[in-house]
């Protein structure tokens, strides 16, 4: 039926929904959807500049053709990618697109591709790589 935008601290709003069942002021149609752009500009944007300000690290689930529709939301990852204070975790739409392609080709950037025979060792993995990154910023 839709999307949801929901932050990590409980903020929750609608992306998007299968046109024509919701009419959204400001709304993009992206296939089948119409999304809701003052939902990524007035939730999914202030909550990523407040992670920015207040964290070391900034999840950002996801970064696809809905989100990408806001120039907002945008110019905030490529910032938060150009921030060498912070470790940016993201998930990111595998096909090509024109905005992900740039996030993916980010010198800071390291793909990993999630799979069936991966996926049960990519928590460890992550835990690795994050305490070896606050590691070194305690100097440890």
């Amino acid at each position: 039926m839709g999307f949801e935008i929901l932050t990590l601290d409980g903020v929750r709003q609608l992306l998007a929904a299968k046109a024509p069942l919701n009419a959204f002021v400001r709304a993009a149609l992206l296939g089948r959807y119409q999304v809701d752009l003052d939902a990524i500009d007035g939730v999914a944007v202030p909550a990523l500049l407040a992670a920015q300000s207040a964290a070391k690290i900034v999840i950002v689930d996801e970064i696809g053709p809905m989100e990408a529709l806001s120039p907002k939301f945008c110019e905030v990852v490529v910032n938060l990618l150009e921030d060498h204070t912070l470790m940016v975790i993201g998930t990111i739409v595998e096909r090509h697109h024109p905005f992900a392609d740039r996030v993916k080709s980010h010198p800071r950037v390291e793909i990993i591709k999630v799979t069936q025979t991966n996926r049960a060792a990519l928590p460890d993995e992550l835990h690795t790589c994050l305490a070896s990154h606050f590691c070194a910023l305690r100097s440890c």
